[in-house]
């Protein structure tokens, strides 16, 4: 995420530069970054639940691997993930907000 929020930076100059608030970008960022962590954990979860539903069927590791996924471990996951997504993206955008958008701009155009 803050790879996303660094290559992000001329936009947030420019948005800044048109009369936006720091919080604003910051608020965008936030419900972005939300979004994106969400959809991930959710097709993680899915393809998670669908190897393990499909360990016992496999031959060679019959006797050797059980899997299980708690209810305990997955909201663990959920909050990690979430966590993790947003102070890797809000930190920089945080930064970038506060930086003059004229800097902002030729950051990102060089």
């Amino acid at each position: 995420m803050s790879m996303i929020v660094n290559s992000r930076k001329e936009e947030f100059g420019i948005m800044r530069a048109l009369g936006k608030s720091r919080a604003f970008i910051i608020k965008n960022l936030f419900f972005e970054t939300l979004i994106m962590s969400l959809s991930a954990y959710v097709f993680a979860l899915v393809l998670s639940l669908s190897i393990l539903a499909s360990l016992p069927h496999i031959e060679m590791l019959q006797g050797y691997v059980n899997g299980t996924l708690s209810l305990t471990t997955a909201l663990y996951v959920l909050a990690s993930t979430i966590f993790m997504a947003l102070l890797g993206s809000l930190i920089p955008a945080w930064i970038a907000s506060k930086t003059d958008p004229i800097l902002l701009i030729n950051q990102g155009c060089s």
